[in-house]
């Protein structure tokens, strides 16, 4: 394995590449706003990236138990590059995006949900050259934390 300081892994070009070629976003490109073109435009704008929550069981003795108050039961946030911290730039392509929209007054946001898309290659060495909105305009109530 690699041992820190881990090399640097800069994925965003390869990602921004296929965030571009959107095949259902507004102007067909995902790195803009889905919500920028809205008529009329939000007030308030939120994005984010979502990856995805990775669990494995690693017996009594597992070390990742503060995640989730279980010995033995080791689960993360799994946002490193599709290869691993060996200074990559291959994105993970399970990574999604959320746009959303607030307008004042509202009690929660209207969202859409980016995914990577059209898959070619299998397991660690597939690649993708697009995005398509995987969810359109779902509703997000506000809470308080």
């Amino acid at each position: 394995g690699v041992s820190p300081p881990y090399p640097k892994a800069d994925w965003a070009p390869d990602a921004l590449n296929s965030l571009r070629n959107c095949d259902n976003c507004p102007s067909g490109d995902a790195t803009l706003h889905t919500f920028a073109s809205a008529n009329p435009p939000p007030d308030h704008y939120f994005t984010g990236s979502l990856s995805p929550w990775v669990c494995r069981d690693d017996g009594p003795n597992g070390d990742m138990w503060g995640f989730t108050g279980t010995a033995g039961k080791n689960c993360y946030c799994d946002n490193e590059p599709w290869k691993g911290r060996d200074g990559t730039n291959v994105p993970n392509w399970n990574t999604m995006f959320l746009y959303c929209g607030i307008n004042d007054g509202d009690t929660g946001m209207f969202c859409d949900l980016i995914k990577f898309d059209q898959c070619h290659g299998s397991g660690l060495d597939k690649w993708y050259d697009g995005a398509t909105i995987d969810a359109k305009g779902f509703w997000v109530d506000m809470t308080a934390f």
